[in-house]
């Protein structure tokens, strides 16, 4: 892999932002009490580089792990069946790399910028994107956390 010049010249194209549901656990039921949530998460989806043209530079190779989904316990109280999800804030986008002298390296971009978790209950509306995914993905069809969704 080549080393990107120093003092070359970004410029950047279809910027985008995007909320990733990245994992979700299949729900606790806590039958009214305190509970730990320890189900475990699921992957779902994993963000990496998704592609250069021409020669691929240093700065191509992000190095960046997907998040780690384990241990992400939630202490919850009251009746219900609790689920915890963990998603990731992505930005992708085109990307022009000119060094002097002319030399360019072309390409598309993604990466996670943002590791965001949260817990859910089945017996209750959801009003973000991704609980709502979340929701469809291990609420029973049907529950109030899946209508709307």
């Amino acid at each position: 892999m080549a080393k990107a010049c120093a003092d070359g010249t970004f410029s950047w194209s279809g910027t985008k932002r995007t909320d990733r549901l990245t994992g979700v656990s299949a729900p606790d039921v806590s039958d009214g009490r305190t509970i730990d949530t320890p189900n475990p998460i699921e992957r779902l989806y994993i963000t990496t580089l998704a592609g250069v043209v021409g020669e691929s530079w240093s700065f191509t190779d992000v190095h960046q792990k997907a998040p780690n989904l384990d241990n992400r316990f939630s202490k919850v109280s009251g009746p219900g069946a609790v689920v915890e999800f963990a998603a990731v804030r992505e930005w992708e986008g085109d990307f022009r790399h000119t060094c002097p002298g002319g030399r360019t390296t072309t390409g598309h971009a993604r990466n996670w910028t943002v590791d965001l978790q949260g817990s859910l209950s089945c017996d209750e509306s959801v009003d973000t994107r991704i609980a709502r995914q979340a929701a469809r993905r291990s609420c029973e069809p049907g529950s109030p956390a899946t209508r709307n969704a």
